[in-house]
Formats: C-alpha cells, sequence, structure tokens
C-alpha cells in the first residue's frame, strides 16, 4: 500500500470507489471530483493496491469564509455533501472542508484508516477544518482527529469542527 496524492488519472477511480462507499444521494460524481482536483490537486489524498489503483481516500478543500460560516452558522441546518458548488472552494485557505473519506469496503479491516487519517493530521495542522458527517463510522474518525460535534443537519446527519475549540 501506499499513500500518495491523487493524480488526473486516478479521479475516474475515486468516482468509482465513492460509489460503492457511499449511497446514491452521498456520493460524488465523476464531474465533482474532477472539478474539486482542477481546484486544488493536493485535496485528494490515495491509499493505493500494490498495483497502484485507489482502494481509498481523503478528499480535504480550503473552503471560502462565505461557505465555513454557513457550515458552522448555528441557523444553517442544511446538508451540503457533494452539492456543494466548486465556487466555494479557495485555492488556499485556513479554513478547510473534510469534503470526504471513503475505503473499499474489502479493505476495512486493515490500517489504511490509519495512514489516511494522518495524512490529513498533516493538512489540517494550524487551520479551521469543518466536516459534514454522515455515519458513524464518520463521527469516530472525526472523534479519532480532534474534531467536535457540533450541530446536527435537518437530513439527519451532523457537522463537526476541528480544532474543537475555537
Amino acid at each position: 500500500m501506499t499513500i500518495r496524492t491523487a493524480r488526473r488519472t486516478d479521479l475516474e477511480k475515486i468516482a468509482l470507489l465513492s460509489k460503492e462507499c457511499f449511497p446514491k444521494k452521498l456520493s460524488a460524481s465523476e464531474h465533482n471530483v474532477q472539478m474539486r482536483y482542477y481546484k486544488d490537486p493536493t485535496g485528494y489524498i490515495v491509499a493505493t493496491d500494490l498495483h497502484d489503483n485507489p482502494i481509498g481516500y481523503i478528499c480535504v478543500m480550503p473552503l471560502s469564509k462565505f461557505m465555513y460560516d454557513r457550515l458552522v452558522s448555528a441557523s444553517s441546518h442544511k446538508f451540503y455533501g457533494d452539492n456543494l458548488d466548486i465556487i466555494y472552494f479557495e485555492k488556499e485557505s485556513d479554513l478547510m472542508l473534510l469534503q470526504s473519506v471513503a475505503i473499499h469496503p474489502d479493505n476495512r479491516d486493515g490500517d489504511i484508516i490509519m495512514f489516511l487519517g494522518e495524512e490529513l493530521d498533516k493538512k489540517i495542522a494550524g487551520k479551521k477544518c469543518v466536516a459534514e458527517v454522515t455515519s458513524a463510522d464518520g463521527e469516530k474518525f472525526c472523534e479519532r482527529h480532534g474534531f467536535l460535534r457540533h450541530k446536527d443537519t435537518q437530513e439527519g446527519f451532523s457537522v463537526w469542527r476541528y480544532p474543537n475549540k475555537f
């Protein structure tokens, strides 16, 4: 297994992996995977198998202040997920969005989540980060990496903040 920044040639496989790991309404479209990559080519960190095929990934994107404030606002309880428009991502920002964490079902027993988590920790160190969480596994991942549950969305998901004290 190798952990590395995604390449353009990985994007189709990342979108397929998203479809295998998330319900249809939550999975990333290939178009959105591409748009995020072109906005920030360092946003996707992939775990690859021995044949260099992605078997897991995290997506962490720099976020505009406007969208960050909207996600953590007490008055907003909308879940954005894959519908978050690319215009709300910035080239560089100290505000980050943990967009998704995905590991192929056949590889969830290994250390992939630990290694991807270490890459997340490096990427968000010294920054503020927000995550929209859709599963109990996502909540455990956020807790292990210093996020604090901030609020619930109207769709039954949750928003988490890092660091847990601002």
